[in-house]
């Protein structure tokens, strides 16, 4: 009964581990620019989802706007940018059309994905 449990145990704890480093550190981010958009692609593990959208509201000083669970919209930003998003637990995606937004909106975008990138890159 003992040698039972044991194995119940390791074989839950090969688990976790298993499913930590499999699953968690899972980050696939795709960035695909042409002469009309820009856009980021970015999934990640779910529980990053918070952490992410945090970043994001912070860096475009946005007014909470990503600090939801799911947004599948256009978003006019206080600058007059303006983006579609669509995001859900562990997956997000922006895009930018160049013909609706100035030079400065695009490279404001462009960081952004850029930082994406690094914060999701820091903590795989």
């Amino acid at each position: 009964m003992v040698l039972l449990i044991c194995v119940i145990c390791m074989t839950a704890f090969v688990a976790h581990i298993a499913h930590k480093i499999f699953w968690n550190n899972n980050v696939a981010i795709r960035v695909n620019e042409s002469e009309n958009s820009y856009r980021i692609y970015a999934a990640y593990d779910r529980n990053r989802t918070e952490d992410i959208q945090n970043y994001i509201d912070a860096k475009l000083k946005s007014n909470h706007i990503f600090r939801k669970a799911k947004i599948d919209a256009d978003i006019i930003l206080d600058d007059h940018t303006d983006i579609y998003v669509k995001c859900s637990p562990g997956r997000l995606l922006i895009k930018l059309d160049k013909n609706k937004n100035d030079l400065e909106a695009y490279a404001r975008i462009k960081s952004l994905g850029e930082g994406i990138k690094q914060k999701l890159a820091q903590n795989e």
